[in-house]
């Protein structure tokens, strides 16, 4: 997981640009008020609890509908956000870093404030999973914030709090457990709600599974020490930690394979799994 460069945004000539003439010069106050409300966002994002709207049913209808009907400003307002991104954040779902990123989550949903339905920072580039699965951003009952904001959460400064367990069974065979620890920031609770949110920690399990068969079966015939194993291994997170950044669900999966020699041996013997 890593930080998404901030889109550039002047909200009011996206509405302008989304809008027919007609609605344009009808909806000046709706248009005001959208754009009062997002000035409130930038001010404010991440700590975004609170934020309610002022719509009208009638006004709150429009606006979602606008959001649906993918006029051709709209698609000019995700293809910039899209064209911020470098190739791997374009390739990689940030929520989950498991999948494409084929749609746009309202970080604030556009139910909820539908004055930032069509707002470019509060549309975050993810997986279909992710955003059919994760929930409000902000817990109803608590207040406590269950997303993080992958725009304007500070992701350079926190450390690794994904964790990989491996243990091995009778017969050898792997399996592989998810579990975020318990590290000195500010957005270690926000993390832990996340991976609960979007159900990342079983996520993370079934692709860790498919990954250590995968490597286990590249290194099936060769005739590598473990210090060339541990090599080869430490440059593969080396590469997924500048791509992906530290707490991603392979970087973890990476480190525990380093950190056990009974896995380090595994990968040698080169035996699929059946």
């Amino acid at each position: 997981m890593k930080a998404l460069p901030t889109p550039t945004t002047h909200y009011r000539r996206d509405l302008q640009q989304i809008l027919t003439a007609r609605e344009w010069s009808r909806l000046g106050a709706l248009v005001d008020k959208a754009c009062a409300k997002a000035r409130i966002y930038a001010r404010r994002s991440p700590d975004l609890c609170g934020l309610a709207t002022d719509a009208s049913p009638a006004q709150k209808a429009f606006l979602v509908r606008l959001y649906e009907a993918e006029r051709v400003g709209l698609t000019a307002v995700k293809r910039r956000i899209l064209d911020g991104l470098d190739h791997h954040a374009q390739a990689i779902c940030q929520y989950c870093g498991l999948d494409i990123p084929e749609t746009f989550d309202h970080y604030l949903s556009k139910a909820d404030v539908p004055e930032l339905a069509l707002y470019a920072r509060n549309l975050v580039p993810c997986c279909y999973r992710c955003n059919n699965i994760r929930g409000p951003a902000f817990d109803r009952a608590t207040n406590e914030r269950r997303i993080l904001h992958f725009f304007d959460d500070d992701l350079a400064s926190f450390p690794m709090a994904l964790q990989a367990t491996l243990t091995f069974d009778d017969a050898g065979d792997p399996s592989v457990s998810y579990t975020t620890l318990d590290v000195p920031h500010r957005l270690a609770p926000v993390f832990r709600r996340h991976i609960d949110a979007l159900r990342l920690a079983d996520r993370f399990r079934i692709r860790a599974l498919d990954r250590v068969s995968v490597l286990r079966s590249t290194f099936a015939g060769a005739t590598l020490t473990v210090a060339a194993l541990v090599s080869v291994l430490k440059a593969q997170k080396r590469a997924v930690e500048a791509a992906r950044g530290p707490n991603n669900w392979e970087v973890a999966l990476l480190t525990a394979l380093l950190d056990s020699p009974q896995a380090l041996a595994w990968l040698r013997a080169g035996r699929s799994r059946p």
